[in-house]
């Protein structure tokens, strides 16, 4: 196996094992859109300009085109 040191320091200072559990999922701020970009998606050929320039008009969507 090759560990890094640090990681099996970690793993050893604990005072009980515990196992691996993964972050909850990171809220997106399309995730309070996301029924109504499924709906229209379709309808503009999938147009990322046009989804996101109806989101700025309409929806008062606050975050970036490229991120």
């Amino acid at each position: 196996m090759d560990f890094d040191r640090k990681t099996v320091r970690r793993c050893l200072r604990q005072p009980a094992w515990s196992p691996y559990r993964r972050q909850g999922l990171a809220l997106c701020l399309l995730d309070a859109h996301r029924p109504w970009l499924l709906e229209r998606a379709p309808q503009v050929g999938y147009s990322a300009r046009i989804l996101y320039q109806e989101l700025r008009a309409r929806h008062g969507y606050g975050g970036g085109y490229d991120k």
